[in-house]
């Protein structure tokens, strides 16, 4: 029987009651404990009732009940010839001609928050102080949140169904180079898609296009692009990215905290509208 998916579900966190809250203080303490879990004992929610992930403080892009969501969107599908890896370093094409493709989180909450801490001095807020219920870091110690709400609501869009994507093994670990991508999703289309992944260096020039050209070939033979429609554009007829207000490729951190602002918000809503078309796909 077919899983029925809630594109809705707060995928990291034990608390399912997180779901239906507004986007708040609870749901960035809840990524905290995700991303930079403190030595805390973990009630998880059980993977073998539900389907949800296990331990939330594991990387749940790569979790069964996210595989099943990618097969249901792609992998089921024989003309698309993609297949679930099954170690880090397998090739991203095996020997049968098949794409090896890996779970991939696309917005990333790890460097939209770090660049708050660098636009809010003394605002650092890098771990949960569970005892005063502050955020704290060590170096800035504790401050007040004035970014706090978009970054909730943004990390509660980000941690759903609707920011998972499949891309080829390898494209993960080559996303994140730092200074060229920032580990950001728009970022990291113009580069593997437009660009080859040039700044890879010559080293791995054969790699890096091969990457590329992997992730061309997926979105093409894709009738619904991946659901990336609101990261994409054509340019001279080929792909081309979508980037976000105030990103360029020669600036990929926002400058101000307007910037920051219109990034998350405009980040916020993309996941919105590609969860909108998966909802479309699923329920026909």
């Amino acid at each position: 029987m077919q899983t029925v998916f809630d594109l809705h579900t707060f995928l990291i966190s034990a608390n399912p009651e997180l779901d239906e809250q507004k986007p708040g203080t609870a749901h960035v303490k809840a990524w905290l404990e995700y991303y930079a879990p403190l030595p805390t004992t973990c009630d998880c929610r059980p993977d073998s009732t539900t389907g949800f992930f296990g331990c939330p403080h594991q990387d749940s892009d790569g979790g069964a009940y996210a595989w099943d969501f990618y097969y249901q969107l792609w992998l089921k599908n024989p003309t698309y010839k993609c297949v679930k890896r099954e170690d880090p370093k397998d090739s991203p094409r095996n020997a049968a001609g098949q794409i090896v493709v890996q779970g991939d989180w696309m917005c990333s909450i790890a460097t939209t928050y770090r660049r708050a801490m660098r636009l809010w001095p003394g605002d650092s807020n890098w771990r949960w102080d569970f005892i005063n219920e502050h955020f704290y870091d060590e170096e800035y110690g504790f401050a007040t949140a004035e970014y706090i709400e978009p970054l909730a609501e943004f990390i509660r869009e980000a941690y759903t169904l609707a920011n998972l994507v499949i891309v080829p093994n390898g494209f993960n670990t080559g996303r994140s180079i730092p200074r060229k991508t920032d580990d950001y999703w728009d970022l990291s289309t113009y580069h593997f898609i437009e660009n080859n992944c040039a700044f890879l260096g010559e080293t791995s020039k054969e790699q890096r296009i091969h990457l590329a050209d992997l992730m061309r070939e997926m979105i093409s033979k894709d009738p619904n692009n991946l659901f990336l429609d609101d990261w994409l554009a054509e340019k001279d007829g080929r792909l081309a990215a979508k980037l976000l207000p105030g990103h360029s490729v020669e600036s990929p951190r926002p400058q101000s905290r307007e910037d920051w602002y219109e990034l998350i918000g405009e980040m916020t809503r993309r996941i919105q509208l590609r969860r909108k078309r998966i909802q479309d796909f699923l329920g026909k």
